[in-house]
């Protein structure tokens, strides 16, 4: 594993708030779901009403989220 060779992704992180890889991701992640998937002009046929998520790391170490969602059909 090359834990030491992403010189761009700890320059990145060294220039917000977020110098903990999975908290910069899980604000992304939650920056999506409130400005895209919550917005009720980009999700006119259903309300949001409920989401499960689950974080799994990968051999090399790269995280992925599995969700499910729970809307309202409208």
């Amino acid at each position: 594993m090359n834990e030491n060779g992403w010189e761009h992704l700890k320059t990145i992180l060294s220039l917000t708030d977020n110098a903990n890889p999975m908290h910069y991701y899980h604000d992304r992640l939650g920056s999506i779901r409130n400005k895209l998937w919550k917005n009720p002009k980009l999700s006119e046929r259903s309300k949001w009403i409920h989401h499960w998520e689950r974080d799994e790391f990968q051999n090399r170490g790269a995280i992925h989220t599995h969700e499910v969602v729970w809307l309202l059909k409208n």
